[in-house]
């Protein structure tokens, strides 16, 4: 049996943009919403912990647009970056926006790092009370929420995120 959710890459270019549907504002091309094909990540304030390498995971990652597809069939934009190799447990990287609670009047963008079990180890999120323009993020800041310092051999409790919008 297959997962429900399935995660497929987008036919991006550095220089376009794609369809979000309602997550992001419209563009010319997509009246829907439109979000980058790529969302550089930076992340910082990551100490050593029982790993090693944990001071290395403080820096900037190219994330890659593709989007879920759920139960459902409404797709979600998200953001990719898969470390090669996994870094103090570290495997993924995963942004994505979604439109939520209360009575879908307020837009969240999260950040998450995760291990081999797609387990959530530290975690960012910035809620928007308006309708995000995903294509102008610069630098914007998404505030640390949760991280399971038990699952993780890094210290990411003081960790902080970036996000800025490639295309």
């Amino acid at each position: 049996m297959s997962a429900p959710w399935k995660f497929k890459f987008c036919p991006c270019t550095p220089a376009c943009e794609i369809s979000c549907l309602s997550a992001c504002q419209p563009s010319d091309e997509y009246p829907w919403g439109a979000g980058p094909c790529y969302l550089a990540v930076e992340l910082g304030n990551i100490v050593e912990g029982s790993c090693g390498s944990c001071e290395s995971l403080a820096t900037e990652y190219i994330t890659a647009m593709g989007y879920f597809l759920d139960p459902g069939g409404i797709a979600r934009c998200t953001w990719i970056y898969t470390f090669d190799p996994p870094t103090c447990g570290a495997v993924k990287i995963h942004s994505f926006i979604t439109q939520g609670w209360p009575l879908f009047t307020v837009w969240h963008l999260y950040v998450i790092v995760l291990d081999s079990l797609n387990q959530w180890i530290v975690w960012f999120r910035k809620d928007l009370a308006v309708q995000p323009d995903c294509l102008s993020w610069n630098e914007l800041v998404i505030p640390r929420v949760g991280g399971d310092d038990a699952l993780w051999t890094c210290d990411g409790s003081a960790a902080t995120c970036k996000v800025t919008s490639v295309h």
